[in-house]
C-alpha cells in the first residue's frame, strides 16, 4: 500500500536514501514537453541504471525536434506498464501536467517522488525535493547524482547542461545563477565536450514547417501601450495547415521580447488537442511578473515565464489576456 503525502520539502539525503532503498523507478515527465524534463529525466534514468537498478521514462507528449540530438530520446515510451516501487515525477508542478498518466503514475508503487523548481509546486508527492533558487530541474537531478556518488558520463553531462542552457533562456534569464555557471563549467571539463556539440543541434533544428510557424506568429504581433505590450496569436487550423505539431510554439515569444519597447508578451495558441481550449505563455522582462499574470487565470510557473489555459474563443480570450497584461504594466 502506498504511503500517505508529504508536504513537506525533503533532503538531499533523504531523496538519495529513497533511491538507494529501491529497485525499480517510473519516471514521468510534463505534456508539451521540453528539453529540461527530457534532460533531467533521461540523467536521472541513466545514473538509476548505473547503480544496477531500473528506471523507464514515459511522457504523454510529442517531442521537440531538437531532443533527438540525444541517443536515450528513443528509450522513452518504449516500455510497457509494469510494476515499479518509486514514481518519480520531474518539472512537474500540478498532477495534470503528465496527462494522462496521472491517472496511472499512482498505481502498482511503493511510493511517490517529485523533483521540481517551478515556484508554485504543491509538493504533491510522499517526497519532495523542489528547489526554487536553482536554473532548472535539470540542476536539481545534477545535485541528486552528486548526492548519489554515480559518475557523470558524456551524455549526462550533455543531456544536463542542454536542460539548463535551455531553461535560462541560453543563460540569459534571472535564473542563471552562479552556481549555474559553476556546474555547466564542472560538466563541461567532466565531459570533455566543447559548447558547440550542444548548442548547435539545440539551437539549429528547426524544420520549415516550424520556421513558417514562427513566420505566420511574427506577422500577427499586435501591439498595445505604446508598444509595450506584444501579443500573438495562433489556431488550432494553423498547426494543421502548416503540418507542425502544438510542442513546436516553444520559444515563438522570444521574436517579441527582442524588441527594446515591449516588456510583456503573450502567445495565445489554441490547442490542436483541444479545440475552443487556449494556451497562453507569458514572458516579461525587469520587473513584471508573469507568473503573477498566469495565477489570475489558474496558471503559474516562473517570475519571468508562466503560463495558464483558458477554455473560451479566441476573441475573448485575448481580451482576459490584454486586460491582464495591462494590470501588470500599470502595477510597476
Amino acid at each position: 500500500m502506498m504511503t500517505m503525502l508529504s508536504k513537506e520539502n525533503n533532503s538531499l539525503e533523504q531523496i538519495a536514501n529513497v533511491i538507494k532503498g529501491n529497485k525499480s523507478f517510473s519516471l514521468y515527465i510534463h505534456v508539451h514537453t521540453d528539453i529540461d524534463a527530457i534532460g533531467s529525466s533521461l540523467a536521472l534514468k541513466r545514473a538509476i541504471e548505473k547503480m544496477g537498478k531500473i528506471a523507464n521514462v514515459f511522457v504523454d507528449s510529442t517531442f521537440p525536434n531538437n531532443a533527438y540530438m540525444f541517443e536515450d530520446t528513443k528509450l522513452i515510451n518504449n516500455q510497457s506498464q509494469r510494476e515499479y516501487d518509486v514514481a518519480i515525477i520531474l518539472d512537474s508542478n500540478d498532477e495534470n501536467r503528465i496527462g494522462r498518466f496521472k491517472y496511472k503514475y499512482r498505481k502498482n508503487v511503493k511510493t511517490t517522488m517529485l523533483l521540481d523548481h517551478h515556484l508554485d509546486s504543491p509538493r504533491f508527492a510522499k517526497y519532495n525535493y523542489v528547489d526554487t533558487n536553482v536554473s532548472s530541474t535539470c540542476e536539481v537531478v545534477y545535485r541528486i547524482i552528486k548526492e548519489l556518488g554515480v559518475e557523470f558520463d558524456k551524455e549526462m553531462c550533455r543531456l544536463l547542461i542542454s536542460g539548463i542552457y535551455t531553461d535560462t533562456g541560453c543563460l540569459k534569464f534571472s535564473n542563471s545563477y552562479p552556481s549555474t555557471f559553476k556546474i555547466i563549467t564542472e560538466l563541461l571539463e567532466k565531459s570533455g565536450l566543447a559548447m558547440d556539440e550542444i548548442t548547435v543541434p539545440l539551437l539549429s533544428s528547426l524544420t520549415v514547417e516550424a520556421f513558417n510557424l514562427r513566420k505566420l506568429a511574427h506577422n500577427r504581433i499586435e501591439f498595445f501601450e505604446d508598444n509595450q505590450i506584444a501579443v500573438m496569436t495562433l489556431v488550432a487550423k494553423d498547426f494543421k495547415e502548416i503540418g507542425v505539431a502544438f510542442d513546436e510554439t516553444k520559444g515563438i515569444t522570444d521574436i517579441a521580447m527582442q524588441i527594446g519597447s515591449v516588456k510583456i508578451v503573450a502567445l495565445v495558441s489554441e490547442g490542436d488537442q483541444e479545440p475552443g481550449v487556449h494556451y497562453i505563455s507569458f514572458r516579461t522582462k525587469g520587473d513584471y511578473n508573469a507568473k503573477r499574470i498566469a495565477e489570475t487565470f489558474g496558471g503559474g510557473g516562473h517570475l519571468k515565464a508562466s503560463g495558464c489555459k483558458i477554455a473560451e474563443p479566441l476573441e475573448v480570450a485575448k481580451k482576459y489576456v490584454l486586460d491582464a497584461l495591462k494590470e501588470e504594466l500599470h502595477r510597476c
